[in-house]
């Protein structure tokens, strides 16, 4: 119950992998009885499943074209036109190419004493003045966001290891 469903990722290959991430994904369904359906991975991966489904058409289709967050991730979602389960794939940049995250929104939350606060300085100022030669003052204003992601059911989630394509 404390830890993510772990999940063997080296029979991964460019060709297979969004069969192997539905198997994922039913795999910690099954034994943690989660819905983690957010598959969170590198632009490696990412490219690799957007290739799939140009070349190959039939057990999978995607279902929301491929959006850009603010944040600089991508996201689609994708589906098996035999079960109708889907998934959103997200890539995000500074993800490893070794490992493929599954996580449950659900299982998690933020925790926060405060939430984000200006910090003081230790004169008790909001603000840093910096000076410079050319371009004179400049006040700075640090913003700090102290708290905790707090698991919930950790089990809930998984990770796919040791791929190696």
């Amino acid at each position: 119950y404390l830890q993510s469903i772990n999940y063997d990722g080296s029979g991964v290959t460019a060709a297979n992998i969004v069969e192997k991430l539905f198997d994922f994904y039913l795999n910690v369904r099954m034994k943690g009885r989660g819905t983690a359906t957010k598959l969170l991975m590198s632009y490696k991966h990412w490219g690799s499943c957007m290739i799939s489904q140009q070349i190959e058409k039939g057990a999978y289709k995607v279902v929301n074209d491929p959006k850009r967050a603010e944040f600089g991730w991508t996201e689609m979602t994708i589906a098996s036109t035999k079960t109708g389960e889907s998934l959103d794939i997200v890539a995000l940049q500074e993800m490893d190419n070794d490992v493929i995250f599954a996580i449950d929104p659900k299982t998690m939350k933020i925790a926060s004493n405060g939430g984000i606060v200006k910090h003081k300085s230790p004169d008790g100022n909001m603000y840093y003045v910096v000076r410079d030669a050319t371009a004179g003052y400049s006040y700075i204003v640090d913003m700090v966001f102290r708290g905790d992601l707090i698991l919930n059911k950790p089990t809930g989630n998984g990770v796919m290891f040791g791929i190696s394509y």
